[in-house]
Order: structure tokens, then sequence, then C-alpha cells
């Protein structure tokens, strides 16, 4: 693997099983990541795909069976490189006794080489998280999203090399999600290297820089955004209940994958819509709509899972 310089993440050949004998589960097999400094990049998979047990490991709450991890210029066998590390588990665990800014001072004052940075510190995470106006609240009486801002903004303080996050994106109103996106943007631009795992596709495809899904434990796709955002492809929408034209499109285009209300087809080597539809005309398939859009998140994960086609 290619090792970066900075802040940055490095799994290199990464396995972890649960149980034993016949019972054994492997819940990683071979995982191999990096996520560079400045970078955001997204985690995505299927429920059982192993992003827990994963971030559990490069937060250093779990060993590997094999494999290394490296936190900046420390390997996985020494806790130093942990201690730059910030990790949001889901859900979040604060003291639920504690204030929101009793939490982050108390963070704070273990990380500050004195009041002044102390302060610094404070005053950051309050602006990270955008948890001013509830900072005052006790965490037993926030709803789950202003948890999830009030822990984002913790780890901001522990993690001043990388920060992880597991679904810590959820359950957060939209004009606050405008506000946290801005700070992990700020946050990836001062150096820091982070890794967010999310159901939430929407919200990863306006953060992220890079995608990587994970499915049975293993890493089957890895694509930059902009990688996404140059590829396209055709919703065709077929008239009638039948599945028998889609099926026939499906037949002439091997990569396309059947959806509710028709077929939905990359756009690779030189293939156009127009061409689509003069296939559909040839071929005596009624079509009632038909659009182009960007391939999405949505798009690499179902291929990546393996869809079942119904043809």
């Amino acid at each position: 693997m290619v090792e970066m310089t900075g802040n940055n993440l490095i799994v290199d050949c990464v396995s972890k099983a649960y149980g034993s004998g016949r019972r054994l589960y492997p819940a990683l097999k071979k995982v191999d990541l990096c996520v560079g400094a400045g970078e955001i990049v997204g985690l995505v998979g299927p429920n059982g795909a192993g992003k827990t047990t994963l971030l559990k490991i490069l937060a250093g709450e779990l060993l590997p069976d094999s494999g290394t991890v490296k936190v900046g210029d420390w390997r996985s066998t020494s806790a130093s490189g942990f201690r730059t590390v910030g990790f949001v588990p889901d859900p979040p665990i604060i003291p639920r006794g504690f204030t929101g800014l009793e939490w982050l001072g108390y963070l704070a004052s273990h990380r500050a080489a004195g009041p002044k940075q102390r302060m610094n510190l404070l005053r950051d995470a309050l602006e990270i998280g955008s948890v001013a106006r509830f900072a005052g609240k006790r965490v037993g009486n926030m709803s789950r999203g202003m948890i999830n801002q009030v822990a984002l903004a913790g780890a901001a303080i522990v993690g001043n090399s990388v920060l992880m996050l597991d679904e810590t994106l959820s359950s957060v109103d939209p004009l606050v999600m405008h506000s946290l996106k801005n700070s992990l943007n700020m946050l990836a631009r001062s150096g820091r290297a982070i890794l967010v795992s999310s159901h939430d596709l929407g919200v990863l495809e306006k953060i992220a820089t890079r995608v990587v899904v994970l499915v049975r434990g293993e890493v089957l796709a890895d694509a930059s955004m902009a990688q996404l955002l140059s590829e396209r492809i055709a919703e065709i929408n077929v008239e009638g209940k039948s599945l028998g034209p889609v099926r026939d499109l499906a037949k002439i285009f091997p990569r396309a994958r059947i959806t509710g209300s028709g077929i939905s087809i990359p756009l690779e080597r030189g293939l156009t819509v127009e061409v689509v539809l003069s296939v559909c005309r040839d071929n005596r398939i009624a079509v009632s709509g038909s659009r182009v859009r960007y391939k999405a998140i949505e798009d690499l994960l179902i291929d990546s899972v393996g869809a079942p086609n119904a043809n």
C-alpha cells in the first residue's frame, strides 16, 4: 500500500472474526483502506457489513486478529496514535448528568496544555458542533440530534489527526446539517483525516470526497465523488405493469438494473440516452418517460452488493 504523510489513517490487511470453531464469524476479511489528511471518506454498506467493527478497531477499542492500523506515524501496537483519534460511536457515550458545556469542558481540560488552550478548544468545539444554543442543557434532556452534535464537538477536541463518525450525522435537522457540513469541511482543511459511516447516502454525497463500500467484511468498491459525478445513468420508465419489456431491455444492456418503474442503464463506452431510446423504439417498447442523472452512492452500493435483477 502507498503510505501518505501527515495526519492519515492507513489500514493494511485487517481481519477480525467473532466466535470459534463452527460458530466462527468473519466480520472483516483483509481490509485495506487509506484516509489521507484533508479527506472526508464515506463508509457505506448493508447492516452486518462490518462497518462498526472496523471503526472500533481504528479507534483502538478492538484489536484485529491480523493486519495493522497506522495513525499518523504510530502503528496499532502503540496507544499514542489512538490518543489523536476522535471517535463517535452509535449511539454516542456521554454521561447523562453532564451539560453539553460541562462535557466539552471536561474533554478540553484533558487535551489542553493550559487555561488559554482549554478556552480555545472549548470555543472551537462549540462552533464545530453548533451546540452553543443548548450547551447548558443536560445530556439526559437532549434530543438524539443534539447529543450527536455534542458528541461531534467532543470528538473534534480529541481527534486532532483523525476523526471518525458512526451514524453521527443522522437525526439532525437540515439547518444544523448545513452547519455541520461546513464544520467537517473546515476540519478537513485543517489537515484531519475524516471517516464517516452512515446509512444516509444523501448526506454523504454532500460531504464526502471519496466513498468506500464494505460488504460482508470486504472492501468491494472505492471511488471518488468526482469519479461518480463523471458517470451518467439513463432512467427509462416503461408503460404498463408487465415486466416483459423491462426484461427485454435488461438482456440488451447487461449492466442495467430493473427499478420500480422501469430500468436504469449506465451510459458507458459512448452509449447515449438517444441510443437507448432508439433501441426501445426498434423493439416496440413503449417508454412513458426518461431522464439522465449522475451516478450516486446508492448505485455504487447496489452494484457492489449485487442486487438481484428480475430477468
